[in-house]
C-alpha cells in the first residue's frame, strides 16, 4: 500500500511539473512575463486545478495524457525538422512554441470521440458449430453497457431498438450495464420500456453488469427490485446464475457478475445438456480458459467498452485487466468468445478506441 502511494505521488509531481512547463510556455508564446511572481501563481493555480479535474472527473486524466502524448510526439517531430532541414523556417518553431498542435489535435480526437459514440453501428460476426442445431441456425442481437444517460436519448434509443428488430433476431441477449448510477429513474423505466419492444422469436434475456445496480457505495434512483420490476413487465427474462434449455438444441447460460457472489461455472453447465449450443452470457469478459475446459461454445461479454478512451484499451491489452478487449475470440478448439464495445460507454460521452455498435452474430451448422 505504501509502494502504491508513493508511486501515485510521484505520478502526480510529474504531471505538475511537467503541465506547468507546458503552461508556462503557452503563457510565453502570448507574450507574458513568465518571470513575474502573479503569472506563476497563475500558471501554478491553473496546474492544480487541471490535476484536480482528474478527481472528481477521471477521465481527464486521459485527456491529459492525450496532451501529453501529442505535446511529446510534436517535440519529437521539431527535434527531426532541426536536424534535417536545410533551411530554418520562422513560422514553424513559434507554431511549436505555442502549444497550438497538441491542443488541436487533442481537441480533434475529442470531437470524434464524441461523433463516435453517438453513432451507434451494427457489427456482424458468423460462426460455425460442430453441434446438431437446425438447419437455419439462429440470429442473435447482442446489446451491451448502453449506460443510459450516458449518450443516448429517448428519440435515439427508440431509433435503436427499431433497428435491432428490424434485424429479425431468434433472440436478444442484454449483456448488462444498461444503467449506473447517473441513470434516474424515469429513464430506467423507459429505457426497459423500449428495449421490451424489440421483436424476436424467443425473446431478450438480460444478465446484471457492475453498473446496473448500486455499486462501490454510489446512490442510485433504483434497486434491484426495481430493474426487476421493469424487466419483467417488458417481458424481459432475467438470468442470474441460470440455465435455460431454450430449444431442443440451444441452452442459455447466464451468469451473475463476478463483482458479486458467484456460482461456479463448473457448477452450472452441469445441470446443462452437453449436446446443445451452450451460449454462455457474462457480463465481464473472464475465465477464458475455464469455458474452454467446461465445453461453452460461445460466451458473450462487454464490459470493456473497447477500451472507450485510447490508450486505455492498449493498457487493457497489457495488463490483462480481462482475458480479452473487443472482438472475435477463439475459446479453445471448438468454441468462441465475443466481447462487443457496447452501445455507449461510462463516464464522459466521449469513446475513441472502439466503435458504439450492437451486434448481430449469425450462429450456423457445419
Amino acid at each position: 500500500m505504501t509502494l502504491l502511494l508513493i508511486l501515485v505521488l510521484l505520478l502526480i509531481g510529474g504531471l505538475a511539473a511537467y503541465y506547468y512547463r507546458f503552461l508556462r510556455r503557452l503563457f510565453l508564446a502570448f507574450g507574458a512575463e513568465v518571470s513575474r511572481w502573479r503569472i506563476r501563481i497563475a500558471i501554478a493555480a491553473l496546474t492544480l486545478l487541471l490535476l484536480g479535474s482528474c478527481y472528481f472527473v477521471p477521465p481527464m486524466l486521459l485527456v491529459l495524457l492525450h496532451l501529453l502524448l501529442f505535446n511529446e510526439l510534436c517535440r519529437l517531430l521539431h527535434f527531426l525538422y532541426k536536424k534535417c532541414a536545410k533551411k530554418e523556417s520562422k513560422f514553424l518553431p513559434a507554431l511549436h512554441r505555442s502549444g497550438a498542435v497538441p491542443l488541436l489535435l487533442t481537441l480533434a480526437i475529442l470531437l470524434f470521440g464524441y461523433f463516435n459514440m453517438h453513432n451507434v453501428v451494427q457489427t456482424d460476426y458468423t460462426l460455425r458449430t460442430h453441434k446438431a442445431i437446425r438447419f437455419d441456425g439462429y440470429r442473435v442481437a447482442l446489446l451491451s453497457d448502453i449506460h443510459y444517460g450516458v449518450s443516448l436519448d429517448q428519440a435515439q434509443l427508440q431509433a435503436l431498438c427499431r433497428e435491432v428488430s428490424a434485424q429479425q433476431p431468434d433472440l436478444v441477449i442484454l449483456c448488462g450495464d444498461l444503467v449506473d448510477n447517473t441513470t434516474s429513474y424515469a429513464q430506467m423505466a423507459e429505457l426497459f420500456c423500449a428495449l421490451g419492444e424489440i421483436q424476436s422469436s424467443y425473446g431478450s434475456y438480460y444478465v446484471y453488469g457492475n453498473h446496473d445496480r448500486p455499486f462501490y457505495g454510489l446512490a442510485s434512483a433504483f434497486d434491484d427490485a426495481d430493474l426487476r420490476t421493469h424487466m419483467e413487465a417488458a417481458g424481459i427474462t432475467v438470468l442470474q446464475d441460470e440455465v435455460l434449455p431454450l430449444t431442443s438444441d440451444l441452452t442459455l447460460i447466464g451468469r451473475e457478475d463476478r463483482s458479486r457472489e458467484r456460482a461456479s461455472l463448473s457448477s452450472l453447465l452441469q445441470q446443462a445438456d452437453g449436446e446443445t449450443y451452450l451460449l454462455t452470457l457474462d457480463h465481464q469478459p473472464c475465465e477464458y480458459a475455464e469455458n474452454a475446459a467446461a465445453g461453452t461454445d460461445l460466451l458473450l461479454s462487454g464490459h470493456t467498452h473497447g477500451g472507450q478512451i485510447w490508450p486505455a484499451n492498449l493498457l487493457d491489452r497489457l495488463v490483462h485487466f480481462n482475458d480479452a478487449n473487443y472482438g472475435l475470440t477463439s475459446l479453445g478448439e471448438q468454441g468462441h468468445a465475443i466481447v462487443t464495445s457496447g452501445v455507449a460507454g461510462w463516464g464522459w460521452p466521449i469513446k475513441t478506441s472502439a466503435p458504439s455498435e450492437y451486434v448481430i452474430i449469425r450462429i450456423l451448422p457445419g
